[in-house]
């Protein structure tokens, strides 16, 4: 008879793994197995771990072989306390305690593949929902882009990250929330690094794909939640990720408009079939019509730029060609956004207002600001669609950052200026600012 080949055994898994007698990856908050099967996760900690200086992880597993285990009795007199897997993340684990490889809990080759299957479903039946613009290009981002996906990794780590910031943002659990917004990271750094170093051969056959791999991490960045930078700096971003995508676009447009991405009907749609501007509220007409007002009674200084024939000074913004086309953009993007028609159109104020207006906006320039705020606005109104998950959160802290920054500047003596700033914090549901001390200086 063989003699069975020691080995070691840990028996610091989980609660519910110990039960099922499957192998636990010890993973914190959550195991694999238990965050496959969307169960609470609960590991046992010994009575001198459950004070308040005290970690609630082991410093270090203890691990035993069968034949060093013997006379040592399996009863324990100590009581345990299990950790909860809705604890949240900040009480499970320490300070000093390094947040885990956005892919730990996937540690095993199992586990790993069975995350990446889940993510590739939840892809196919509700995350690319939020990376089309209309029905035209549905079926596109459903069914051929994950077919591309699986020949290019900067595409597959793209499309898995999305889907599990989808995840992460959608799910009632702090700890799976936790966990997908680590794998998140992970996916979203891969396709960052592996994006750029595709960007030095665009060619007919991957410029649609550069293209839409620029538009899905501009969705990534805007989704991943940040403590580090503010609604203001995080739009910037966004701003400079979409506008590469455009110019990968326009790097050669018969390419770009040759390609299976359906772009020509995309196109030939909107033209057809423009919003009009009829359709918008009175309310936000009006607030359109004091954007037009003021740009047509605050100066701009002028950059050395070739545009503005490289000389400095000021012109009126109704003069300045960015912030005419950007305003006329957005007024379309209200009429579509009513129109319900056209996802996201928003996004085509910030591609048609082109890096000049870019470049007004990173330098807090008011009147840019001010603008920006009204797409803003457009931003938070996302939250009527759900499949637009990724934009949600960024519209209401946006314009409260530009109203407050706006405060230092000639639109907030403006009566007109103040009337608008009221009218985007409500419809965005901020309290409305105290523009009594102005009347001295009205």
């Amino acid at each position: 008879m063989l003699k069975r080949k020691s080995h070691l055994k840990s028996r610091n898994g989980c609660q519910p793994c110990k039960k099922r007698h499957l192998k636990c990856d010890e993973q914190r908050p959550s195991c694999a197995n238990c965050l496959i099967r969307k169960i609470d996760c609960g590991y046992q900690t010994s009575p001198e771990c459950s004070g308040d200086n005290a970690s609630p992880l082991p410093s270090s597993p203890k691990v035993t072989t069968r034949s060093s285990s013997k006379g040592i009795s399996r009863r324990s007199n100590k009581r345990y306390r299990l950790i909860p897997s809705n604890e949240p993340i900040k009480d499970v684990l320490p300070a000093v305690f390094p947040i885990p490889s956005p892919l730990s809990f996937s540690s095993t080759p199992e586990a790993h593949r069975l995350l990446e299957l889940q993510l590739m479903h939840r892809w196919s039946t509700r995350t690319c929902n939020g990376c089309t613009c209309s029905t035209e290009d549905q079926a596109y981002m459903q069914t051929s882009f994950m077919h591309h996906a699986l020949n290019h990794s900067y595409l597959m780590n793209g499309l898995l990250a999305l889907a599990a910031l989808d995840l992460a943002l959608s799910s009632p659990s702090s700890a799976l929330s936790q966990n997908y917004l680590c794998s998140a990271l992970e996916y979203s750094n891969r396709t960052s690094a592996e994006y750029r170093l595709q960007l030095g051969d665009v060619n007919s056959q991957n410029i649609q794909l550069l293209y839409l791999g620029g538009i899905a991490l501009s969705a990534i960045h805007l989704a991943m939640p940040s403590k580090e930078l503010r609604a203001l700096e995080r739009i910037i971003v966004f701003f400079d990720i979409v506008l590469g995508a455009y110019a990968i676009a326009c790097t050669n447009i018969q390419w770009f408009i040759s390609g299976e991405y359906p772009v020509m009907q995309i196109i030939n749609y909107v033209l057809r079939d423009t919003a009009s501007l009829d359709l918008i509220d009175p309310e936000t007409t009006a607030a359109l019509d004091r954007l037009t007002l003021i740009g047509e009674r605050i100066y701009v200084p002028l950059p050395k730029s070739p545009i503005f024939g490289g000389e400095e000074g000021a012109v009126l913004s109704s003069e300045v060609p960015c912030y005419g086309i950007a305003i006329a953009q957005l007024k379309t993007s209200f009429a579509e956004d009513v129109r319900a028609v056209m996802k996201g159109f928003w996004m085509s104020a910030f591609t048609a207002a082109g890096s000049d207006f870019a470049m007004y906006v990173r330098s807090r320039e008011p009147m840019a600001l001010f603008i920006l705020m009204h797409i803003a606005v457009l931003m938070d109104r996302s939250r009527r669609d759900p499949t637009l998950w990724w934009a949600q959160s960024v519209g209401k802290n946006l314009v409260g950052e530009i109203s407050e920054i706006l405060q230092d500047s000639q639109i907030w003596l403006m009566n007109e200026g103040n009337e608008s700033i009221r009218w985007a914090r409500e419809q965005v549901g901020l309290p409305g600012l105290d523009f009594s001390t102005l009347a001295h200086d009205c």
